[in-house]
C-alpha cells in the first residue's frame, strides 16, 4: 500500500472523484495517480516520499536577465518562457510494478542530473523552490557531465 491513514497526498491534476462520505467531503483517487505522500503540517523536501515510479526533480533557478556576447542585458520577461527540460533528482519512488507484480527499481538515483520531455511532470512549489514531479518513463537521459550537455 502506498499511503497510510493520516498521511497527506499530492495527486495528479484532473484526477479524483469528489464525493461526500459520512457527511465529510472526500476525494476518491486511483493509486497510480498519487505522486507523493508526506506526514506533517507542511510539505518539505525532507518529508516528501515518492510513490511508485514518480521522481521529484528540483529545477534550476530561472534566470532573471540574459546577457548577450555584445554586452546587452535583457530582462527574461522579454523572451518566450522556455520550459524546463533538466534538473536534479532529489527523491525517487520505490519503482514500477512488472507484469509479475515484482517491483522494478527506477534507473535514476538521488543527485542525478536528468533531462526530461517538455511538458512532462507536474509543477510543485516546496518552500518557495520550484520542482517537478515526473513519471520515470518521461525521463530521457541521465547526464553524466551536465556542464557539457
Amino acid at each position: 500500500m502506498d499511503v497510510s491513514p493520516g498521511q497527506t497526498v499530492l495527486y495528479t491534476e484532473y484526477s479524483g472523484l469528489e464525493m461526500k462520505y459520512c457527511d465529510e467531503d472526500m476525494t476518491m483517487i486511483k493509486c497510480h495517480d498519487v505522486m507523493l505522500r508526506y506526514t506533517g503540517a507542511m510539505l518539505t523536501e525532507e518529508n516528501a516520499e515518492m510513490c511508485r515510479d514518480w521522481v521529484l526533480v528540483k529545477l534550476p533557478p530561472r534566470q532573471e536577465v540574459q546577457e548577450f556576447t555584445d554586452g546587452i542585458v535583457v530582462a527574461a520577461t522579454v523572451f518566450k518562457e522556455d520550459l524546463p527540460v533538466r534538473g536534479t533528482v532529489v527523491k525517487v519512488g520505490a519503482g514500477r510494478f512488472t507484469s509479475k507484480l515484482e517491483v522494478m527499481p527506477l534507473p535514476v538515483n538521488v543527485g542525478d542530473e536528468v533531462k526530461f520531455r517538455e511538458y512532462a511532470g507536474n509543477d510543485v512549489t516546496i518552500q518557495s523552490e520550484q520542482y517537478l514531479v515526473i513519471k520515470a518513463i518521461d525521463l530521457l537521459a541521465v547526464l553524466k557531465d551536465p556542464e557539457n550537455e
